[in-house]
């Protein structure tokens, strides 16, 4: 453990710099694409942007989602280069390991299933993390970087049926790329314009197979310190059946969903994946903190 907290201190001092050191120069991401901020957020882009998302939802299956308790997926969280090293919150990389989450909530958690941290878990229940380490007790510990990590997956895994609640929801215009065709839906909270609260997103959503590919996505509540121009994109591939729901079995998180698909900072590998194969209640140790599922406490909306 003393190895982990090392390299979270040297990891912590490195972004911080690069912070630093860019932050009064840098203008912050706003993810509205030129089409948007020419037409404007009129009631028609509204409405189209919110039809498109529905319909991805629905080709997802969503709905067949909401009718489980609990999914879980054993699988290797690659992290490579130097954003990599330092990025990585998990405490191994690309080792086997198991996530399990509660459906429409951020409560999860990570067990590592192989190397030297076999059998370690680390949790989220209420956005507090604990650690379970094998032979002693399970504690509620303070880890930005594992909260962080858990509900980042929580989120993207369901989408874009959870990105439905957010207030803000147009029609982005249309993109080609690698010969695909793509309607884009900017989603986000309080404003159209860019705020440092709330963050952008912008789905890239596949016009021949109805499916969400590409998400561009702000940083504005990264547990390190970042640059606020800052923007990272993530690509979902080998979509597979699994009871009904649409489930990537590949996911590549990159700076910029154009980079060559090589340039990643991590890729999620998806061995096996599973609806209701554990009780819900192993997600909630504590059966004394309040539950709070779908929302952020911190923000006055999710």
């Amino acid at each position: 453990m003393l190895i982990v907290h090392l390299r979270r201190a040297l990891r912590f001092c490195l972004l911080g710099a690069i912070a630093a050191l860019t932050l009064q120069s840098c203008k912050m991401a706003d993810l509205r694409t030129a089409y948007l901020e020419e037409q404007g957020g009129s009631s028609a882009l509204a409405q189209k942007g919110r039809a498109i998302l529905e319909q991805a939802a629905a080709r997802h299956g969503y709905q067949k989602l909401l009718t489980f308790e609990t999914f879980e997926l054993i699988g290797k969280d690659e992290w490579a280069g130097l954003l990599g090293s330092f990025g990585n919150p998990w405490p191994v990389n690309n080792e086997r390991m198991r996530l399990q989450f509660a459906v429409n909530s951020f409560d999860s958690r990570m067990e590592i299933l192989e190397g030297d941290d076999t059998g370690l878990i680390w949790g989220l229940q209420s956005w507090q993390t604990y650690m379970h380490e094998p032979g002693d007790s399970l504690r509620f510990e303070e880890n930005e970087g594992i909260g962080f990590a858990l509900a980042a997956y929580s989120y993207f895994l369901e989408s874009p049926g959870r990105l439905l609640k957010a207030p803000i929801i147009y029609y982005a215009g249309e993109k080609e790329f690698e010969g695909q065709l793509y309607d884009q839906v900017f989603v986000t909270w309080e404003s159209l314009s860019a705020n440092d609260k709330f963050d952008q997103y912008l789905l890239w959503i596949n016009r021949s197979s109805g499916r969400m590919e590409l998400i561009n996505f702000t940083v504005r509540e990264n547990y390190q310190p970042a640059p606020p121009n800052w923007y990272g994109s993530i690509r979902y591939s080998d979509y597979r059946a699994i009871a009904g729901v649409e489930i990537p079995h590949v996911l590549t998180i990159q700076l910029n969903a154009e980079d060559d698909l090589d340039s990643y900072i991590h890729r999620l590998t998806v061995e096996s994946f599973s609806f209701d194969g554990f009780p819900k209640a192993l997600l909630y140790p504590d059966r004394s903190l309040g539950f709070v599922g779908d929302s952020k406490p911190y923000l006055s909306t999710p």
